[in-house]
């Protein structure tokens, strides 16, 4: 159970390249499903706490929800949505490699070597 919790909040799980520990949580949902009892959800919740930061005027931002209908094949299953700023640095980046590439783009243009279409 504890290594449930632990990976939701780890790097290697996300959906993007951003590593959500190192920058401030708006909030956070979790959905557990299957066999969980309560005093493991917070135990659990208490432990991943201390590792994450949560905004000043939020500092308690979970939202749990328990199914006890396990998940097909499976025992139980943990799904974590949050909202957290670490995906500003993969915009940022993201807006960088965009200006590269206007940028070849513009100067192929201005040297004739090419036609915009």
């Amino acid at each position: 159970m504890s290594q449930l919790f632990s990976d939701a909040f780890s790097r290697d799980y996300q959906l993007i390249t951003a590593d959500p520990k190192q920058d401030l949580y708006l909030a956070s949902a979790l959905l557990l499903r299957g066999d969980v009892d309560m005093a493991d959800i917070r135990q659990n919740l208490a432990r991943v706490q201390r590792g994450l930061r949560f905004v000043r005027w939020n500092p308690e931002g979970w939202k749990v929800g328990h199914c006890a209908v396990p998940p097909l094949n499976q025992p139980r299953s943990l799904l974590c949505i949050a909202n957290n700023c670490c995906i500003a640095d993969t915009f940022t980046e993201l807006r960088a490699r965009f200006m590269r590439l206007y940028k070849y783009q513009t100067s192929v243009v201005e040297r004739g070597h090419a036609e915009r279409r």
